[in-house]
């Protein structure tokens, strides 16, 4: 309530916890918004201030939403289809990360949404493959066994790969085979880390405007070579 009734945050701003997911994820924010180009793409993340319901013509529901980031507010439209699913989320003080396109004219701008998430399900929602890197020098078979059961423990569909690292002479790159995707969330990375004792998990995440960042027509990440 300190903005509420001072204006302004005393303890810190309410996005301040989500920092990491908001560099990896957004792509954007209230202040370079304004200097996109018309009809581009961005994910911005914010705090639900106000949200205006109307009714269209057709007697659907739609909204349009005030966002409030670390450095602003902006506004969002919430079409019919959208709001139909996301409703539960257009409540004041929500934390969220919103995906679409940019619409501007000389008086006002705003992003016409494809995509609203609470901000927690944003590593679920735009991780489009996710890599474990090993150290093989100092990986037991222990380990690897724990880390197939974390694996079988977190089903999904996201492609997975586990990178055999020797820093002194080369690295593989291996294939999760598909029986092994899995559901990209926190749960996941805190134990994968766990397991090996070190920052071993990394995951890819898709472009604004999609939730699929595909590079080759067989849907497969290439890894560098």
């Amino acid at each position: 309530f300190e903005k509420e009734s001072l204006g302004f945050y005393i303890t810190g701003h309410p996005l301040n916890r989500f920092n990491d997911i908001i560099d990896k994820y957004a792509t954007a924010d209230s202040i370079s918004l304004k200097e996109m180009p018309d009809n581009s793409a961005a994910r911005l993340a914010g705090i639900i201030r106000n949200t205006k319901i109307i009714t269209t013509k057709r007697g659907d529901l739609m909204a349009f939403v005030t966002v409030e980031d670390m450095n602003g507010s902006f506004e969002i439209t919430v079409f019919p289809n959208l709001y139909a699913t996301t409703s539960h989320l257009m409540t004041a003080d929500t934390a969220i990360l919103v995906d679409g396109q940019v619409q501007k004219d000389e008086k006002s701008i705003n992003l016409l949404s494809n995509h609203i998430v609470p901000i927690q399900k944003a590593e679920e929602t735009w991780t489009v493959s996710i890599h474990i890197k090993l150290d093989i020098a100092n990986t037991n078979r222990k380990q690897l066994e724990t880390l197939h059961s974390v694996f079988k423990n977190h089903p999904g569909a996201c492609e997975a790969y586990i990178h055999m690292q020797d820093p002194e002479m080369t690295e593989a790159v291996i294939a999760l085979p598909e029986y092994l995707q899995l559901q990209p969330r926190a749960s996941l990375r805190k134990e994968i880390n766990a397991c090996l004792g070190y920052q071993a998990y990394e995951s890819v995440c898709s472009k604004a405007g999609t939730l699929k960042d595909r590079n080759d027509q067989n849907g497969r990440w290439k890894p560098k070579i």
